[in-house]
């Protein structure tokens, strides 16, 4: 593809989405990493939501990031010897006020995630640790969630 207005990752999954027509992909798992430059790393992100239909994981050899959907969105995993200590719930496209059960910070009806005021970030699961976080959001919002330490010293 010669389009220079999209990235490489961006022409991937638009060959990916056409593909998927016929044979639906229920997840993608992109290997990346969010070292080097910003913009990139932010772009990646970006990617997330042009895509949000896609369940697209964005693996690091530090952490998993993916969006949630609006509604009721359960993350599984959180009890495994992988899973490390923290979480971020980040709100790029704008303002979202999300309720959430099985962190140590719950956020509340109360509270509103807005890049401009409050990010949850280095947030960590309660403990002890349920089976699993829920997030009910009304709009897309990223998820990263750690994995363990002895899991990234075994590069």
């Amino acid at each position: 593809m010669k389009d220079q207005d999209t990235t490489d990752f961006t022409k991937c999954l638009e060959e990916f989405q056409k593909k998927m027509d016929a044979e639906p992909l229920e997840h993608i798992y992109v290997f990346c990493t969010f070292a080097g430059r910003f913009d990139q790393a932010m772009s990646i992100i970006h990617t997330l939501y042009l895509y949000p239909k896609l369940n697209i994981f964005l693996v690091s050899d530090q952490d998993v990031t993916f969006l949630l959907k609006p509604g009721l969105n359960r993350i599984h995993g959180i009890q495994s010897p992988m899973c490390g200590t923290y979480c971020g719930l980040i709100p790029f496209a704008g303002p979202v006020k999300a309720l959430t059960n099985g962190l140590q910070w719950n956020l509340d009806e109360k509270m509103e995630l807005n890049y401009n005021t409050l990010i949850s970030t280095s947030n960590a699961y309660s403990e002890p640790k349920n089976e699993f976080v829920t997030v009910n959001t009304p709009e897309s919002l990223v998820w990263s969630m750690t994995f363990a330490e002895t899991v990234q010293d075994d590069q």
